[in-house]
């Protein structure tokens, strides 16, 4: 299954890896009311098409899960480009009965320093991911599930418009349900990151706005989850605070130097990361205080944006409902929805 909207222009690729794996599998594309060749480039495939209306991600998703006749599905994104071995290294972990999800990691070539951040961020999350045996966090882009446990816990939240954090959200409902969720690292998929700041920090404003709903449905989250390093959280918060006391620094000295200082705090909060990263990429390493600024402001302003929506009577809102949801809800024009592919029962 692959839910897709307008992403013919990374499709292909997608589609191509999907065909020359090392397993076969039957691969269903979800057609979410894209205007573009998508629908037609999947039948050339040789897809099983499945058309809905624009429904969001999750909903093309759960479309898909209905659908399918596989006991595991693997999701990847249509911008993903999984590697020859990724369906066969995806299904391992579920040769154990007690596991019903997986999680993949991304790999890149791009020399953009904006994309190099990314992946390095993400690289240093996969590490600490390494560290236990379980998780509770499975990101779609690279991901597994039983699909009898996606139906037992009613698949994906389909209030949450575009491609946000529906992925987030149902691993915290499967975690909650005290299921087992485990790290694949050897299954990769490539991926073309933001590469320009304003992508980058509006991707990060999103993912903000929509974790308020995600704290809201589940408060003990508040604490953390094994993807997020707790330097994260910090950084957040500090970035929460500094953007609070811009307007009234303007005015007020005492609470200027106080801005200052808590901006010193969150760059020098991202001299670790930027130490690993110099290790094999002292450029990178050089601006990392200065995207983990970007990075945590992006965050905080999507939190503080999400909570004022929240206690406003905003929350939930349908993507038609505001501007504002719309700027946020906006898939990126390359990639669309995400895919997935379902090997058949093992």
């Amino acid at each position: 299954m692959v839910p897709v909207r307008n992403g013919g222009l990374t499709l292909e690729r997608c589609l191509t890896a999907l065909t020359h794996q090392s397993m076969s599998a039957p691969i269903y594309v979800v057609d979410d009311g894209s205007s573009d060749h998508s629908g037609g480039l999947a039948r050339r495939f040789g897809c099983v098409v499945l058309a809905t209306a624009g429904i969001g991600a999750a909903g093309a998703r759960n479309v898909g899960i209905s659908a399918a006749c596989a006991d595991v599905l693997l999701f990847t994104d249509a911008d993903c480009i999984p590697a020859p071995t990724w369906i066969a290294e995806m299904t391992v972990p579920f040769d154990a009965p007690a596991v019903v999800a997986t999680r993949g990691v991304y790999t890149s070539r791009q020399r953009n320093i904006v994309a190099r951040f990314v992946q390095a961020d993400y690289e240093d999350r996969y590490r600490r991911l390494t560290r236990g045996q379980d998780i509770d966090f499975v990101d779609t882009y690279s991901a597994g599930y039983r699909r009898q446990v996606l139906l037992d816990v009613g698949g994906f939240d389909e209030s949450y418009p575009g491609s946000s954090v529906e992925d987030q959200e149902l691993s915290f409902r499967l975690a909650a349900a005290r299921v087992r969720m485990v790290f694949t690292p050897s299954a990769s998929v490539e991926h073309v990151h933001p590469e320009s700041i304003v992508a980058y920090w509006r991707k990060k404003v999103r993912i903000g706005y929509y974790k308020v709903r995600v704290l809201r449905v589940h408060p003990a989250r508040l604490h953390g989850d094994n993807h997020t390093p707790g330097v994260v959280r910090f950084q957040t918060l500090l970035a929460g605070a500094t953007l609070a006391m811009v307007l009234p620094g303007l005015l007020v000295p005492r609470i200027r130097r106080t801005l200052g200082a808590t901006i010193m705090i969150l760059m020098l909060s991202g001299t670790p990361l930027a130490v690993r990263v110099s290790r094999r990429d002292r450029t990178l390493g050089a601006v990392v205080p200065l995207l983990v600024f970007l990075r945590s402001t992006g965050l905080a302003a999507g939190l503080w944006v999400g909570l004022f929506a929240w206690l406003a009577g905003l929350e939930p809102m349908a993507e038609s409902q505001t501007g504002a949801a719309r700027l946020l809800c906006e898939p990126d024009a390359a990639s669309g929805h995400a895919g997935t592919a379902g090997p058949r029962s093992r």
